[in-house]
């Protein structure tokens, strides 16, 4: 006999006394499904008592979810999978396949205020699969969501509206920074293998310049940050440009003033 699971879920029938035949295949069916489920979840190699939850381990998951400007009067809550727990870590999984307009119905409690600054919730109450939104002027907590979990903020502004440069996404936990890479002896072309920021700095004298290119060729040839003096100024050009995984980047300069040009590269979501 073979198991449904992890392809499609089984249904059971429930046993009903003086009425159910018990048989081998009724106690097999159940064997099969839960060696499906070890199989696919795995074995630790510890016992419980040494091992983490897998809720734990996925309560801080979002991939997507995250905020856009759509008009002065609502924004986007872009598709994405989001765990959303409550205050005692319980989980619910939740997933939206398109982006969500917010506006001010899906304020938690009052009505649009000015020169005020709101904060966006995913909320999974309601059973479902997919996730609905809440704004708030609370920072911590959405008024009468159980579970919930914060994408980020917005400024509406002294005309009543959304300012689009104030808009801020929280940052996804697999977007977090790695460590300083030093790259001063060698920052000629080459490519990022993952989503991060190149930083220069250098002492420039009369007719010096820093630059940092990055685009999709190799040699990259797209300056996306430069400093440059002339007139006999000299003053120190510090750069910082982003770097998208699998584009290349480099640092150029036509010499310096004294010192020499250094570069780091700090990786984001190693």
């Amino acid at each position: 006999m073979s198991a449904s699971f992890s392809n499609a879920k089984k249904t059971f029938s429930a046993v009903v006394n003086g009425v159910t035949k018990l048989v081998a295949a009724l106690f097999n069916t159940g064997y099969d499904e839960i060696e499906a489920i070890e199989t696919m979840l795995g074995a630790m190699g510890s016992t419980l008592a040494n091992t983490d939850s897998y809720r734990n381990l996925l309560i801080s998951y979002k991939r997507g979810c995250d905020l856009a400007y759509k008009s002065a009067g609502d924004i986007y809550v872009r598709a994405g999978e989001i765990a959303i727990p409550d205050a005692s870590g319980n989980l619910r999984f939740r997933r939206n396949t398109s982006d969500l307009t917010v506006d001010w119905d899906d304020i938690d409690t009052g009505s649009e205020a000015a020169s005020t600054t709101y904060y966006v919730y995913a909320i999974a109450d309601a059973a479902g699969s997919t996730f609905t939104v809440k704004i708030s002027t609370s920072s911590s907590a959405p008024s009468g969501a159980t579970f919930y979990r914060k994408l980020g903020s917005f400024y509406n502004d002294s005309s009543s509206n959304i300012n689009q440069r104030d808009i801020i996404a929280n940052i996804d936990i697999s977007s977090k920074f790695g460590d300083w890479v030093d790259k001063s002896s060698s920052y000629g072309a080459q490519q990022a293998t993952t989503d991060g920021e190149v930083h220069a700095y250098a002492f420039l004298a009369n007719g010096n310049y820093l630059r940092i290119l990055t685009d999709a060729a190799n040699p990259p040839t797209i300056v996306r940050q430069e400093g440059y003096t002339d007139s006999g100024i000299q003053f120190t050009a510090s750069l910082k440009c982003s770097v998208k995984k699998g584009d290349y980047w480099m640092v150029t300069n036509n010499g310096v003033a004294s010192g020499s040009v250094v570069v780091y590269w700090m990786p984001k979501g190693a």
